[in-house]
């Protein structure tokens, strides 16, 4: 029974993970343009490449494979404590509505108690000593039901206090998480297959880069608060499909299993396919108004690519910023710099050609995060990045199917 429950509050915990969204750090254009210089020449210096070790990075993988796991756990743990909070809940209030009625039969009536009225009722000895026995069961029956239900407001009381703890114990792992993320730096591709190669993020950060220069932003003046002055303001995220599921239980953001042999185990989005996805004719949309920061092309080393064309949007919504990469895309439609709205076609969704050695089939990967596109020394984009369900409504259950943008489930 103890492993039952310490493997019910282990498995609760990720799940309020992924209700964690993380709030964006403060920094300026001149921070941006500084990291950058820094990481190209420590690029060019090959420094960056040896800063970990093969080990290293194992170890660092194998703890957050380790951590990650850890959170989903306590997620599964909060949510099953909640659940039971809830039964124990309703089981009192049934307890409590049933005591009262027992109180309100057994009150005393004319000054004799209504067991004795009940009792001396009857017609015959036999009847008689019926009657007593029935009451004495009743007696009894009530006290057993106080009893019970006196247990169940401590077990309810001691559950809410283990809840209380467990979320701290959560918030303390999602720190420590950050921060492995943290020092993993540039390498942090080398673990997550899908993310930009070195070169490919020294090109996003120009992009961006160029493009609040060209916004008038100042070196010294917050990308954050720049950023509201140009973006397209927007007040919620649609679908970026028009009809379409979450690909199965390995397309949600979280730990995968199995993993292993080119498979990260962990995802770090979420993967949203059709019925006819390997077609090449599913159109993807913005799942909100913003600008396009960069478009990463094919880079085809010995003729493969992880995660095809990508295309990362910045978006203004309700006064915060936000990033979103949309990987696997067959074909573009647009381009870096074009403002968007939810209803511009940003391309073909892809996954099924040959080149796209980790994907076995059409689909599209979708990742949110907060704020910039800070993605160098200090990796603000992959450690930022969160389940994309808290900010945008899909089905609660895989491969439950939607055939619009917007209906609420």
């Amino acid at each position: 029974m103890v492993k039952k429950v310490l493997y019910i509050i282990f498995m609760f915990c990720l799940v309020i993970s992924n209700l964690y969204v993380p709030v964006a750090e403060a920094k300026t254009l001149g921070d941006m343009k500084k990291e950058l210089e820094e990481f190209k020449e420590q690029y060019e210096q090959n420094k960056l490449e040896k800063e970990l070790s093969e080990k290293e990075k194992q170890e660092i993988e194998a703890n957050i494979n380790s951590i990650n796991n850890s959170i989903y756990q306590a997620g599964e743990d909060i949510k099953n404590l909640n659940k039971e909070i809830e039964v124990l809940t309703q089981e009192i209030a049934e307890d409590e509505e049933e005591i009262k009625d027992i109180l309100s039969f057994t009150q005393i009536q004319n000054g004799e108690s209504a067991y004795l009225e009940y009792a001396f009722g009857a017609k015959t000895f036999t009847d008689f000593i019926y009657r007593i026995a029935v009451s004495e069961q009743l007696t009894s029956y009530n006290e057993e039901l106080i009893e019970k239900n006196k247990k169940n407001i401590e077990d309810n009381k001691k559950k809410t206090e283990e809840l209380a703890t467990k979320k701290v114990e959560l918030a303390e792992k999602q720190e420590e998480l950050t921060v492995e993320l943290n020092k993993i730096k540039a390498n942090l591709q080398e673990i997550d297959e899908e993310a930009l190669s070195i070169e490919e993020l020294i090109k996003v950060h120009e992009s961006q880069i160029k493009l609040y220069e060209d916004h008038g932003c100042k070196d010294d003046e917050d990308v954050e608060e720049c950023g509201k002055n140009f973006l397209p303001p927007d007040t919620s995220f649609w679908r970026p499909l028009k009809e379409g599921m979450i690909s199965g239980t390995l397309g949600l953001y979280g730990p995968r299993r199995p993993c292993g042999n080119g498979v990260s185990c962990y995802h770090y989005g979420m993967d949203l396919t059709t019925y006819n996805a390997n077609a090449g004719t599913t159109p993807v949309y913005a799942v909100a108004n913003g600008m396009v920061i960069s478009v990463v092309p094919l880079n085809l080393v010995n003729g493969r690519q992880c995660g095809g064309i990508k295309v990362y949007i910045q978006h203004n919504v309700n006064g915060k910023l936000y990033t979103t990469g949309y990987l696997h895309m067959h074909s573009i439609n647009v381009k870096e710099g074009q403002v968007v709205t939810k209803d511009t076609l940003i391309g073909i969704m892809g996954g099924f050609e040959s080149y796209d050695n980790c994907s076995t089939g059409g689909h599209l990967h979708l990742e949110i995060s907060t704020g910039s596109f800070e993605n160098l020394n200090n990796v603000t984009y992959y450690s930022k990045r969160y389940d994309p369900s808290i900010s945008i409504n899909f089905p609660s259950r895989v491969n439950s199917y939607w055939y619009d943008r917007v209906t609420k489930y």
